[in-house]
C-alpha cells in the first residue's frame, strides 16, 4: 500500500483567542451594517453604557468637591465667630490683668524740674506729715500723688486737702492740677495749682472759702500752727502787677497766699515770693 502523506499539524487555538476573533467579527459586522443603513460610525466614540458611567462619576466628583468646600466655608465661618467674640474679652481681661489699677495721667501746667512719688497718708499719720520737711535739689519738683501705687485725680487727693475744698472746686475745675516744692536758698516752700473752668467763678469760690482756707492747705502746704481762729482774715495786696490774697500770722507775717497766674490757674502757695517764681515758671517754661 502506497504510504500516506504526513498531516500537516494543525496550531492549536487557544479558546481566549477564539473568543476574541469572534468579537472582532461581530463588531466588524455591526460597523458595516450601520455604514449601509446611512449611520456615521465612530471608532473613537464610547459606548453608552460607559458613558452614563462616566458621567456619573464625574458628577459624583463635583458633588463631592462641592461638599467640600462648603463645610470647609461653614467652618472658617464659625472659627471667625468665634475669634470675633472671644478675642476681644481675652485682650480686655488680659490688660486688667496686668495693669489692675487705673491710672490718671494728669496734663502738664507747670514745667516742672523733677518729679517724685508721694503716697497720701492716712488720716491717722497727718501730724506726722504736717511735720514732714521737703528738701530737694532742684528748683521746681512737682509730686505725682499716689494712693497704694495709683495715681490721683483732684477728686481723690484728702486729706492731704480738706475734702470740703474738693467738694466746692470739683464742679469748676479741669481735674487738672500740681503739688509739689519750690526750692530757693535751699529752703523748700510747698506750691498747689488748680486749673480752673471760669476765673470769676473761682474768686467768688475762694472768698467764700477762705475763713476755712487755712485748714484746707494747712497739711498740704505745712502751714505753722501759730495763727488764731479770729486772726484768719485775708487782705488785698498786689505783687508785680498781680492781684494777690494774703493771709499772716499773729506776727503780721505772710503764711497763705493766692491768686491767679493766668486766667485759668490757680496758685496756692506759702508767700509772695514763691507765686511770682511759680507764676513766671507757667507762663515761661523756665
Amino acid at each position: 500500500m502506497p504510504e500516506e502523506a504526513p498531516k500537516e499539524a494543525v496550531p492549536e487555538t487557544k479558546p481566549q483567542e477564539v473568543v476574541e476573533v469572534i468579537s472582532a467579527i461581530i463588531h466588524s459586522f455591526k460597523k458595516d451594517t450601520r455604514e449601509i443603513s446611512g449611520e456615521i460610525v465612530d471608532n473613537d466614540a464610547v459606548p453608552e453604557e460607559e458613558a452614563i458611567m462616566l458621567a456619573e462619576i464625574q458628577t459624583t466628583t463635583i458633588q463631592k468637591k462641592q461638599t467640600s468646600f462648603f463645610r470647609a466655608m461653614s467652618i472658617f465661618v464659625i472659627v471667625t465667630a468665634i475669634l470675633i467674640f472671644v478675642l476681644p474679652k481675652f485682650f480686655k481681661n488680659n490688660s486688667t490683668n496686668s495693669n489692675p489699677k487705673q491710672v490718671v495721667e494728669n496734663k502738664k501746667i507747670i514745667n516742672s524740674d523733677v518729679k517724685y512719688i508721694l503716697e497720701i497718708p492716712k488720716s491717722t499719720e497727718l501730724d506726722d506729715f504736717r511735720k514732714k520737711v521737703f528738701k530737694s535739689d532742684s528748683v521746681i519738683s512737682e509730686f505725682v500723688l499716689q494712693s497704694s501705687g495709683t495715681n490721683l485725680d483732684f477728686k481723690s487727693i484728702s486729706p492731704l486737702v480738706n475734702e470740703r475744698f474738693i467738694k466746692k472746686f470739683e464742679t469748676i475745675t479741669s481735674g487738672e492740677y500740681s503739688y509739689g516744692i519750690y526750692t530757693v536758698d535751699k529752703i523748700s516752700y510747698p506750691y498747689f495749682i488748680l486749673n480752673v473752668k471760669n476765673r470769676d467763678t473761682a474768686e467768688s469760690l475762694m472768698l467764700e472759702q477762705e475763713r476755712t482756707l487755712y485748714n484746707d492747705f494747712g497739711i498740704a502746704l505745712q502751714l505753722p500752727n501759730n495763727i488764731e481762729n479770729e486772726t484768719r482774715h485775708f487782705e488785698d495786696f498786689v505783687s508785680v502787677r498781680n492781684p494777690l490774697r494774703e493771709l499772716k500770722d499773729k506776727d503780721k507775717k505772710t503764711i497763705l497766699v493766692y491768686g491767679f497766674a493766668t486766667d485759668d490757674i490757680l496758685v496756692i502757695v506759702p508767700n509772695k515770693d514763691v507765686f511770682n517764681a511759680i507764676k513766671q515758671r507757667i507762663i515761661t517754661g523756665y
